[in-house]
């Protein structure tokens, strides 16, 4: 146990010194002041963050469980919002841009308007009823 180390993670601060505060001003300037906060508040800082996270562990495992997200071991916010956006339809990227989905409305509306476009002027050489006859062929 001696020799071991341990390894905090996240945002809880190990040093005790004063907390530094910086607030701008009416007039636009930067201000900038020292908090000596309490063993007492520093304390219920550290049990609020670690609840907050197990808070999210739970979650993220129920999601995992129940919900047949296909999440990473160690999943912030931003792969569950990934995992939403493609339940529902959107195509999300690797920057976080999101692409609307095609709906079945305008998939038709779309495949009339090729229908038109590749008929001729006359109605017996139609593209499409060709196109049709080679399918079944």
């Amino acid at each position: 146990m001696a020799g071991e180390k341990t390894v905090i993670r996240g945002c809880i601060k190990k040093t005790r010194g004063p907390w530094k505060v910086q607030r701008t001003t009416k007039d636009g300037r930067l201000v900038t002041k020292f908090r000596y906060p309490t063993e007492t508040e520093r304390h219920n800082n550290k049990e609020r963050e670690r609840h907050r996270r197990a808070v999210t562990q739970k979650i993220f495992a129920g999601l995992r469980a129940h919900g047949n997200y296909d999440l990473p071991q160690y999943a912030d916010f931003n792969d569950v919002l990934k995992a939403v956006c493609k339940e529902a339809g959107w195509i999300v990227g690797d920057d976080g841009t999101v692409y609307g989905r095609m709906s079945s409305k305008n998939a038709s509306n779309k495949e009339f308007c090729t229908i038109i476009s590749s008929m001729s002027e006359n109605d017996e050489y139609c593209c499409c009823e060709n196109q049709i006859e080679k399918v079944l062929a």
